[in-house]
């Protein structure tokens, strides 16, 4: 069975203190983004360094992972108002949604993007320097947090990012990518073994009306590519309501339905995670709990008929809806 991983998107002032309480209740990897607009990567640190400090985790016991992202997720929307409207009447001001890199972006962009990426490692690595440790700082692994339009960007991007692995970041991945993206990139590494290093991890959301991501998955399990699914409970919450498979196993184990559904979804395939980003610190302690206990029954006959269930289901949905499982 997989790993879970804490999500720690949109907690803003309170990243530090949840992402400290993670590593408390037993979370050993974390997951943040060097993205202003919707992460806190500092914080991610600060709360790090408390557990640290208070000798909850050593830096080795926690597996850190952040992103490099391209300037269009780093803007932020602003609505702005104008009459410059030639059309518009008098003192008639029209409503305009513009977008901005903020002031704290990671990089300038307006630079290459080589450069772009320098600057945003070299910015995460600050942030995740943890004295007094004599070791050289380190990221766990960095995700390239989409590829770009143009491919040639995502080579360049890439091949910067390669330059960094094994020593200052350990392990490369990519999010929100296709079967045909992520193809190609692995192909491109393939064809460029001196110069870039192939993905080991792939985050993508776990999504039911993409069948689940199953042409990726199909990927990542031939190359044996973790891949870390997110938004589970947000985009297919309806999975809970399955008695004979989410249900059959909260019984078997005496879990929530949501950690039986995590741990579902971990044993999917080898090398499977899942990011929880909860905020209630008794549920990070109870999904942590839940799925080692699932774990524990993986060998029963009932963990692994409602096991076979779900992957029916999984695999026999349609984009008909949320009645499209076959359980």
């Amino acid at each position: 069975m997989g790993r879970l991983i804490y999500g720690t998107a949109w907690k803003k002032e309170q990243t530090g203190e949840l992402v400290y309480c993670a590593l408390k209740e037993g979370f050993r990897a974390v997951s943040t983004g060097a993205q202003p607009e919707n992460y806190e990567e500092a914080l991610v640190a600060s709360g790090i360094r408390r557990a640290i400090d208070a000798g909850e985790v050593s830096r080795q016991d926690v597996s850190i992972q952040t992103t490099f992202t391209p300037s269009g997720p780093q803007t932020s929307k602003k609505v702005v108002r104008t009459s410059s409207r030639e059309d518009a009447r008098p003192g008639w001001r029209c409503p305009v949604t513009r977008r901005a890199i903020p002031g704290d972006c990671p990089y300038d962009p307006t630079t290459s993007l080589t450069e772009q990426v320098h600057s945003s490692v070299a910015s995460s690595l600050r942030n995740f320097t943890f004295a007094p440790s004599s070791e050289a700082a380190y990221l766990d692994a960095v995700i390239l947090h989409h590829p770009y339009r143009a491919r040639e960007h995502t080579e360049t991007v890439w091949t910067a990012l390669s330059t960094y692995v094994p020593h200052s970041i350990r392990h490369l991945g990519i999010s929100n990518v296709d079967g045909e993206e992520l193809q190609y990139l692995l192909d491109f590494c393939r064809e460029n073994p001196t110069t870039t290093v192939r993905p080991s991890i792939v985050q993508n959301r776990f999504l039911h009306g993409h069948n689940f991501d199953d042409a990726v998955r199909a990927i990542c399990k031939q190359d044996h590519i973790e891949y870390q699914a997110f938004g589970v409970l947000k985009e297919s919450r309806f999975l809970l309501q399955d008695q004979e498979t989410v249900g059959a196993v909260a019984d078997l184990t005496f879990v929530s339905r949501e950690a039986a559904l995590y741990a579902l979804v971990m044993a999917l395939q080898d090398d499977m995670a899942v990011l929880d980003g909860t905020s209630d610190v008794q549920t990070m302690w109870a999904d942590i709990d839940g799925v080692r206990r699932v774990g524990w029954s993986a060998e029963s006959p009932e963990w692994k008929t409602a096991l076979q269930k779900f992957k029916e289901g999984i695999h026999g949905c349609q984009t008909a809806g949320e009645t499209m499982l076959k359980f």
